[in-house]
């Protein structure tokens, strides 16, 4: 970032461009966004964090930019794969200094069916998408709630056995209904960030309570290793925890013997890190550029496994929209480490708990049958019978 504020021509691209309504950043030859004008900063939530452009493109396009742009040559990908349009990225070389070369980014979204330029339009795509497949889904639970209380069921065991199917399944749809709906908003910019100031330590502490009751079927044990004090912040309580149980999905989904997963909260240098370490089956070298990429979804035990392929970028973006980080480092057969970092804007001083939004307890997360545990868990863990 220093680089670019020292370049001579910094002043003229924000002069030119910080007031244009047409979305432009400014790239290192990493792809890191080092500058970026006030529309796309207000389009593009992501853009808060120096690797939010990247998390729009595929890891094969990042690749071709790269290489174009490498070779002082213009480049236009396209990203979106939703009904919601999508959007155009022209990358221009721009100049090199202090060794680092710079480039220029315009965004063009389309906005025929609803898209960042027209929010009322995603708004209404978002909307529709979700009475169509929730509204069924309540009532598939409903029917299998009248159903699991009816004599011939009681008695049947393969009756029963195919009730509970069904409501695994549907459990199933609404996961990737949740996880669809949030990455529809994060692309379309109409995703607000909504911070209230949340102890983090409890927020975990509970959580974690929660995950170690349901993972104890799987025979995976859980620790939770949390700092002695608490560790105040302002974040969007619903996306963080979104965030973490995509990440613990995945530690649990992806498994092996001897398996057991570590979720650990510190402050590190004014930010919190959240840590989830397990001992699974690891990332293959050769998918592990793609596993932040919409959609991708792999599966190394030849059983189907793999999920819907959105709960990692949603978890990125979930980060993104905190000015946070999400990094995994993973070995192949040894096991996976995420890290998710987010900055405290909360003063730990004097803690009272004035103003502190109550966690919910693990009983909490247990007894609704609808709450983010039992949803976003439910490829791998058993759902609430119905």
């Amino acid at each position: 970032m220093g680089i670019w504020e020292d370049c001579p021509h910094a002043r003229t691209v924000i002069d030119l461009y910080d007031d244009s309504s047409q979305p432009t950043a400014v790239v290192d030859e990493e792809l890191r966004i080092v500058w970026t004008n006030k529309r796309a900063l207000a389009l593009y939530g992501s853009f808060k964090v120096p690797d939010g452009l990247s998390s729009m493109l595929s890891a094969e396009d990042r690749h071709r930019v790269g290489e174009e742009l490498c070779a002082d040559r213009s480049v236009t990908v396209s990203t979106g794969r939703l009904p919601l349009g999508t959007t155009e990225l022209f990358f221009v070389p721009f100049c090199t200094f202090g060794g680092t070369r710079f480039a220029l980014v315009h965004l063009s979204p389309a906005n025929a069916q609803g898209t960042a330029l027209d929010p009322l339009g995603a708004n209404r795509v978002v909307s529709t998408f979700s009475n169509q497949l929730r509204g069924p889904l309540s009532s598939i639970f409903a029917s299998l709630s009248a159903m699991s209380r009816m004599e011939e069921l009681k008695k049947e065991r393969s009756l029963r056995e195919h009730l509970l199917h069904i409501n695994q399944n549907s459990y199933k749809i609404l996961r990737h209904c949740v996880n669809l709906t949030e990455y529809t908003r994060f692309t379309s910019a109409i995703n607000p960030f909504e911070p209230v100031t949340v102890d983090l330590r409890e927020l975990l502490r509970q959580l974690g309570d929660a995950v170690q009751m349901l993972a104890q079927d799987l025979g995976i044990p859980l620790h939770v290793s949390l700092p002695e004090r608490p560790l105040l912040c302002q974040c969007d309580q619903e996306k963080l925890q979104n965030a973490l149980l995509n990440v613990l999905s995945n530690s649990l989904r992806y498994t092996r013997s001897d398996n057991e997963i570590t979720l650990a909260l510190e402050e590190v240098s004014g930010s919190a890190r959240i840590t989830v370490t397990d001992r699974g089956l690891g990332i293959e070298p050769e998918i592990y550029p793609y596993i932040c990429d919409p959609f991708f979804s792999h599966d190394p035990t030849g059983y189907e496994a793999a999920g819907g392929g959105l709960g990692l970028t949603v978890a990125k973006l979930s980060m993104a929209a905190h000015g946070g980080t999400l990094m995994i480092d993973s070995v192949e057969g040894s096991g996976t480490k995420v890290v998710l970092t987010l900055p405290l804007r909360q003063k730990q001083e004097g803690f009272s708990g004035e103003g502190v939004l109550r966690a919910p307890n693990s009983a909490d997360y247990i007894c609704d049958r609808f709450s983010p545990v039992h949803i976003l868990l439910a490829d791998v863990c058993r759902t609430p019978e119905p």
